[in-house]
């Protein structure tokens, strides 16, 4: 069972009351080796982990998110993993947490998550089992929205819990995004606050602002669509914005220097954004003349709000095609799926609920 204590969740176990937070020496990526520790370890293994060659368009060498191997001329496979200790003190916010960023490495890529795998380390004789279920859920949630199958692990008893993902998936080879595309004068675009780190280290500390808590624990849980129109990403997102409500933003070519397409091309969409009044963020673009359309992937809506996601449903299938009816499913909730106007798929699933 939990415990609150002030705007920390403290666990009641055999041996006492503990946070999470508290079994861990760091926090997130500040247990990571030393990037300059790590170079040096990898020349020492180098040739075996060395740098892109023939289909193996990403690897240890180019220092980047995930690694990219090549299938054939328009499929490449993504594969990366990341965990870590605690960093928050509620075991499913935990899974939830690093799920999202396992996951976030290979739309960092610009592919989609396919299948993934529990990584899992776990100090079983003084955290109950029960616990960690509530990381995996937390962690199998995310990838539901992510459209990603979890299909099993690995685990280890370690007195330092640890948890997170190896992810594989799917990309166009030509159109990776790699860490040195990167050119003076681009854009950048934040799809998440700065600044969760030193929140992570006040939550260790055992003394946070409870609402700046939610806040990033929200922010850091979130998965953030990224939807590719050839033209018209501007009626696309108005029509969001009416359905889901929030704050709309959008940016032209022309606006962010031309970015080198074609002048026709200038007053197309570079970047919109919409964060809805949920807090779920929206990122939609027009892919110029001389890029591919990428396929869009499925946005997952879940939650106990019948309310809201039945009007979230009945708004997208405004000109849409239903594909699963909304109604109740065999594992107990409600689930529906459609295509809307614009050929996106939504999958919608309301927690507990009788139909």
């Amino acid at each position: 069972m939990t415990t609150e204590t002030g705007t920390t969740e403290s666990i009641a176990t055999g041996a006492g009351t503990v946070r999470l937070t508290s079994l861990s020496h760091g926090a997130g990526c500040a247990c990571k080796l030393p990037l300059a520790a790590l170079e040096e370890l990898m020349a020492s293994v180098a040739p075996g982990l060395g740098g892109a060659h023939g289909d193996l368009l990403i690897g240890a060498a180019e220092g980047d998110d995930a690694a990219v191997v090549r299938l054939d001329r328009q499929r490449a496979l993504v594969l990366t993993t990341d965990f870590f200790t605690p960093i928050v003190d509620d075991p499913g916010d935990w899974g939830r947490i690093a799920a999202a960023n396992a996951l976030s490495d290979v739309y960092a890529m610009g592919g989609r998550p396919l299948v993934a795998l529990n990584l899992t380390a776990w100090p079983a004789a003084t955290l109950p089992l029960e616990l960690l279920a509530q990381v995996l859920r937390g962690g199998a949630e995310v990838a539901a929205e992510a459209g990603c199958l979890v299909v099993g692990g690995h685990s280890i008893d370690d007195p330092e819990p640890k948890y997170g993902l190896a992810v594989v998936g799917l990309a166009d080879p030509d159109r990776l995004l790699t860490v040195d595309r990167a050119r003076p004068g681009d854009r950048l675009v934040l799809t998440k606050p700065l600044g969760t780190g030193v929140v992570a280290t006040a939550i260790k500390r055992g003394s946070p602002d409870q609402a700046v808590v939610a806040a990033t624990i929200a922010a850091m849980a979130t998965l953030n669509p990224y939807l590719n129109f050839r033209t018209g990403t501007r009626e696309v997102m108005d029509f969001y914005a009416s359905v889901f409500g929030g704050d709309l933003t959008s940016s032209t070519f022309a606006e962010a220097g031309g970015m080198g397409v074609d002048e026709s091309e200038q007053g197309n969409i570079m970047h919109s954004q919409l964060v809805t009044t949920s807090g779920m963020t929206l990122m939609a673009a027009d892919v110029p003349s001389s890029m591919e359309v990428s396929p869009n992937g499925t946005i997952s809506l879940s939650g106990d709000d019948e309310a809201e996601l039945r009007g979230y449903w009945d708004g997208l299938s405004a000109g849409g095609t239903p594909v699963v009816p909304l109604e109740k499913a065999p594992w107990g909730d409600t689930f529906g799926m459609l295509v809307d106007r614009f050929g996106v798929t939504w999958m919608v699933n309301i927690v507990g609920n009788a139909g």
